[in-house]
């Protein structure tokens, strides 16, 4: 996840390098509309991956590899809130506050991590 958005950074960076060097052509105002745009997206799909794994690490609670699901969902929220403040949206700062739950949440009991399902469900674009 961390790649693509690194190279969507970058192409984005291309392309306002080269609108700016470019014909008088370019419209740099829808160049900066895409890129945010792009952004979102990318937010956008990250939730959605974020939700689906902190579902998929419910059926492996509690189990000898929870330890491995935990940090693996804690890699994907630290994901998503990059993602959203790249997208630069406010729903990143209860995002973080999700991972900081997931960081201290003990992986035996598992209604913390219904809780912190529910909430990843609950979050909205903002």
């Amino acid at each position: 996840m961390g790649t693509r958005r690194a190279i969507a950074s970058v192409a984005t960076a291309f392309t306002l390098v080269l609108a700016g060097c470019g014909s008088e052509d370019v419209d740099t105002d829808a160049v900066v509309e895409d890129a945010s745009e792009d952004a979102r997206a990318q937010a956008e799909e990250a939730l959605a991956d974020l939700r689906t794994e902190a579902e998929e690490a419910l059926d492996e609670l509690p189990t000898p590899e929870a330890p491995d699901v935990k940090q693996e969902l804690l890699d994907r929220c630290r994901d998503t809130v990059g993602s959203m403040r790249d997208a630069d949206l406010q729903t990143a700062d209860s995002v973080q506050q999700i991972c900081d739950r997931i960081e201290g949440a003990d992986v035996s009991d598992v209604d913390v991590f219904n809780e912190i399902q529910q909430e990843i469900e609950n979050l909205e674009m903002s």
